[in-house]
């Protein structure tokens, strides 16, 4: 099966199962690679009227709009007209905070990029609060705000503080927060679909969000923008979606191309985790168990123990729901979009994701963000000499010595023959690297070797001194047709 077949069949699979327990009227996803689109899917109606939703079919996408007030903030701080460790009060003279006696912490920036501002959940109160004026957003702040935590120590997640990033932005250009997203971000990337009200010019129609009371669907009404739209108000479709998804991603491939928008270098700092979430909100998907979990600028970075790191954000709204999920080392990307409250779009969307990375490794892995060091394509070669044939002699030599108290030579070479009999015979293997090879540094590798009844995996970690020697060596097996989709 071809990669844009089993995505199709994966994820077709997976959200028909979730659109089967009525979690939405309807939804639509995408999967998509940097080459384009691999698979997408409808269902049910995105209206009153049955029309069923397309790739161009503008749904709200609720939280995920963080993700284009991050970018502007960094876009800010490029040009010199901000520091993400300025003091909010210098953006928001009205911004009053509430502190214990002897106790003046600082509100930065990046505190609230991070969602470390020390604010308190707030999902229920601020997802009804986006068509507040200025003033009355100003009104409001000047009675003050309470901290439930010292700014700086602990994630947890505020649109509160996103709406009052919206504010430094106004503050610093001297324009209207949706202006500055339309003409410096959805203008320059042609994200024509792409904006903060029913007038955005999507094709396949904007969807109606609903409700569910008295066991029926019901109508959600839109709010209008306002001094809240920061936070999650932005509509837009599948199909632009994606391109914001790949766009972002691209900041990890050395061939993508540098825009004015945003360097290559800040939309990768936008996906770097700076605070782990630990427990403290839901507002996450929670559909996996990979470790750790941490909060970038705007959006959410999971460290996979095989894939690395994943990038993803999940938007939650009166009458919608989304999801957004990629993993930069391949550009395989997922985007779903649902017309339901809070529809928990999130699950199937990572399940699919990863299933995708899990059999398909010659996707998962195609971009190499790292330059090998010599001495890890030697220790490559070695490696594979041992699993044709055992040599204690040449293990000794190409081992760290913390690898032979970590575990025995004999024991190491009777577990290889152990995968050995489960894999078959290795067949010979060519001098560059296969398609699944990863690597997450110049020190690490890990390919596979086809064999008679599936494939060895293995996996190499050199120590930082000179000569660098394989201080962590691992081997597994990849059975034929392992597919679980």
């Amino acid at each position: 099966m071809t990669s844009s077949a089993f995505a199709s069949a994966c994820a077709r699979r997976l959200f028909s199962n979730w659109f089967t327990e009525d979690h939405a009227p309807g939804a639509f996803y995408t999967v998509s690679s940097p080459d384009g689109i691999l698979a997408e899917g409808d269902f049910g109606r995105y209206d009153d009227h049955g029309n069923r939703p397309r790739h161009d079919t503008a749904f709200r996408i609720a939280s995920c709009t963080k993700s284009f007030t991050a970018a502007a903030i960094l876009m800010l701080r490029d040009r010199g007209l901000l520091s993400l460790d300025d003091d909010m009060a210098g953006f928001v003279p009205e911004l009053v905070v509430t502190r214990r006696a002897g106790h003046q912490p600082v509100l930065t920036i990046r505190m609230l990029l991070t969602m470390a501002g020390g604010l308190g959940t707030d999902d229920a109160w601020a997802d009804r609060q986006e068509s507040l004026s200025n003033s009355e957003f100003r009104n409001m702040l000047a009675a003050g705000i309470r901290f439930v935590s010292t700014p700086g120590t602990r994630f947890e997640y505020s649109n509160l503080g996103y709406a009052l990033l919206g504010q430094v932005i106004e503050a610093v250009t001297g324009t209207p927060f949706r202006q500055v997203i339309h003409s410096e971000l959805l203008g320059p990337l042609a994200l024509t679909s792409t904006g903060f009200d029913v007038d955005v010019r999507a094709r396949g129609g904007i969807a109606t969000g609903f409700r569910r009371s008295a066991n029926r669907w019901q109508p959600e009404p839109f709010s209008r923008p306002g001094a809240f739209s920061p936070i999650g108000g932005v509509f837009s479709t599948a199909a632009d979606l994606s391109r914001w998804g790949q766009w972002l991603s691209g900041g990890f491939s050395e061939s993508a191309d540098e825009t004015a928008v945003l360097s290559r270098a800040s939309r990768r700092e936008m996906q770097q985790s700076h605070r782990l979430t630990g427990s403290t909100t839901n507002s996450m998907p929670t559909t996996s168990t990979w470790a750790p979990q941490g909060y970038g600028y705007g959006l959410v970075v999971h460290l996979h123990p095989r894939h690395g790191p994943i990038i993803s954000h999940s938007g939650g709204y009166p009458g919608f729901g989304s999801h957004m999920r990629w993993h930069p080392s391949s550009g395989l990307a997922i985007i779903a979009l649902a017309n339901a409250t809070y529809a928990n779009v999130a699950h199937p969307a990572a399940k699919t994701l990863e299933i995708l990375l899990e059999d398909h490794p010659s996707d998962a892995s195609r971009f190499q963000l790292e330059e090998l060091w010599s001495e890890t394509r030697t220790a490559r070669t070695d490696v594979e000499a041992l699993v044709k044939k055992w040599d204690d002699g040449l293990a000794a030599r190409i081992l760290a010595d913390n690898a032979r108290l970590d575990e025995p030579l004999e024991r190491r070479r009777e577990r290889l023959a152990e995968l050995l009999e489960e894999t078959g015979p290795v067949m010979a293997s060519s001098d560059s690297l296969p398609d699944s090879s990863f690597s997450a540094s110049p020190a690490h590798l890990r390919w596979t070797i086809p064999a008679e009844r599936g494939k060895l995996e293995c996996e190499i970690r050199l120590h930082p001194l000179n000569p660098p020697k394989i201080q962590m060596m691992r081997f597994a097996t990849h059975p034929q047709n392992s597919s679980v989709c």
